[in-house]
């Protein structure tokens, strides 16, 4: 049989090329490939092709990004300029009006890159989303083959709970606290001095343990699930084998071939595992990447603008860069969550095997 059709025959690979395409990756036959080199136990990427997934970003999203990183340093030298008018003509009032004004349009450009990286994460969410879609009915029709529809039930009800953590936890609740947490930014800068610092650091004191609960959580229930699941599984095949072995005339046969068959499953379900995870790195570092370039665009704007001395601009443009590392965070929580649960059911539906 051919290769790419047994392979079209338990899971989308268009609608996963089609994914990946997105993430700009090169065209090409890569799901294909990289479901044959797992299964080989080949190399999975070459230097090559890692240094041309991250040149693409990086072109693609500095195009986007450079027009909000040269704003921010003009408006500090429009603000410099003004304030150093304001001391010639010892005008405080025009000096305090000049940053306020200066501190607005900073904020609608700072906006413009911030929310870009929140855009950035809710669609890269949809996209693991998708992709979890593609890959679970194909893997749990391996597990089922090799452990069993209780097993293949209890992993599934494991998969519906980190999909409700995601949308009920992340997505509602930690990302809208990182854009609360980004608007006190700007009402402190406003306000001036540490008005809101006790807010703030209490704020993102919550977001980073929240981010930490969600990880913990998963963590806990798929070890407990990955605990009793399998080995019920495991029973129940155990017997049904041990019960066909003693029928004289087929019982070593029958022992020999399931063993085969058993073996043969275990690799196919290991590949789809494997591919699961590598696919989630790359959907999961695609965004985190362009995050990192925003935000570190961002940084370097506003150390480049305090060779004028406008700390309240500075200030406020590194705490949104934090922001965009911050929402970057999110982002790699999100990956870890599904990344983790491939993992843990990956290795707990190996045992006894």
């Amino acid at each position: 049989m051919d290769t790419k059709c047994a392979w079209d025959s338990i899971l989308d690979i268009e609608g996963v090329e089609e994914l990946l395409e997105s993430l700009y990756m090169p065209k090409g036959n890569h799901v294909e490939q990289l479901l044959n080199d797992i299964y080989q136990g080949k190399q999975i990427f070459s230097i090559s092709y890692l240094k041309e997934i991250i040149s693409n970003v990086i072109l693609s999203e500095w195009s986007d990004i450079k027009s909000v990183f040269v704003m921010v340093l003009m408006i500090m030298i429009v603000a410099s300029v003004l304030q150093n008018i304001g001391d010639i003509f010892a005008k405080n009032g025009i000096k305090e009006i000049a940053e306020y004004i200066m501190l607005v349009f900073l904020n609608t450009v700072l906006m413009k890159g911030y929310m870009q990286s929140e855009k950035i994460v809710s669609d890269a969410a949809e996209e693991i989303m998708t992709f979890i879609k593609l890959l679970i009915p194909a893997y749990f029709v391996a597990i089922g083959s090799t452990n069993g529809m209780t097993t293949v039930s209890g992993f599934y009800q494991f998969v519906l709970f980190v999909i409700g953590i995601l949308e009920q936890l992340v997505m509602s609740v930690i990302i809208p606290a990182v854009n609360v947490l980004v608007i006190f930014l700007f009402m402190d800068a406003i306000l001036g001095g540490e008005h809101l610092k006790n807010i703030l650091t209490l704020l993102e004191k919550g977001i980073l343990l929240g981010l930490k609960a969600v990880i913990s959580i998963v963590i806990g229930m798929g070890t407990i699930q990955t605990i009793i699941t399998p080995v019920i599984g495991s029973v129940n095949r155990n017997l049904l084998e041990k019960t066909i072995s003693v029928i004289p005339g087929i019982g070593d046969i029958s022992e020999s071939v399931t063993s085969v068959l058993t073996g043969s499953a275990v690799l196919i379900k290991n590949t789809i595992g494997v591919f699961g995870m590598v696919v989630l790195i790359v959907i999961c570092g695609v965004p985190i990447c362009k995050i990192g370039l925003i935000g570190g665009s961002i940084k370097l704007a506003g150390a480049l603008g305090s060779v004028l001395g406008k700390s309240r601009l500075v200030q406020f443009t590194n705490r949104i860069g934090d922001g965009c590392f911050l929402m970057a965070r999110v982002m790699f929580t999100i990956g870890a969550l599904f990344f983790i649960m491939i993992a843990m059911i990956a290795f707990s539906t190996n045992r006894g095997i």
